[in-house]
């Protein structure tokens, strides 16, 4: 039997009304417990939503809240590793990823996603909501520990002063707490007229 992240993990979806509760320790005096769902694997069907395995807690309960929110789907078909697709309402990845790789992606594309669902198809465009979602990609990587290597800001270098500055506070809203200073260092540091624009900001 395992999680219905762990099946998630290894491709397979499970049926919630057949769930077994199970008592799992807390800690190593055998004496904490706390009782969890788990599914036995009669009660999974082969998905086409499988996804690296994450490598620590909190990258796993952060990718079940996504799989939760999200449709997630395998796709040959698209130019990046992971892509939200507001024709078809659902996040395409390649299949192969490494596990940090899959996760700054989704993180990115789950912040499109939530962006074409409050801003609507006739408003949504990709390119101006970029900045934020790679913030929100950012911050998620501190959150966990993971590298965000993948995420760069350099496209900051041409975009509109005026836009940036109106940019920011949504920016600030989208990340929270101690993340949103790592993450405003991250945006800030990358060219001289950013910094500048922050300054206008503040």
């Amino acid at each position: 039997v395992k999680s219905k992240t762990r099946w998630a993990e290894l491709g397979r979806t499970v049926d919630d009304t057949q769930q077994i509760a199970i008592r799992q320790p807390l800690d190593e005096t055998g004496l904490n417990f706390k009782d969890i769902a788990v599914y036995d694997i009669t009660d999974t069907v082969k998905s086409d939503k499988a996804i690296p395995r994450a490598k620590n807690d909190s990258m796993k309960n952060v990718i079940a809240q996504l799989q939760e929110k999200y449709t997630f789907e395998k796709s040959d078909s698209i130019e990046q590793d992971v892509l939200f697709d507001p024709a078809q309402n659902k996040i395409l990845y390649k299949e192969g990823l490494s596990r940090d790789a899959f996760f700054i992606g989704a993180q990115r594309e789950a912040a499109m996603a939530n962006s074409f669902r409050f801003q609507g198809a006739a408003n949504f465009e990709r390119t101006d909501n970029l900045l934020r979602a790679d913030s929100v990609a950012y911050a998620a990587c501190i959150k966990c520990g993971i590298n965000p290597k993948g995420i760069d800001f350099k496209y900051m270098k041409k975009m509109d002063k005026d836009m940036l500055k109106a940019e920011l506070p949504s920016i600030q809203k989208s990340v929270s707490g101690m993340l949103r200073t790592e993450v405003m260092k991250a945006v800030e540091k990358t060219t001289f007229k950013a910094r500048e624009a922050m300054e206008m900001v503040k």
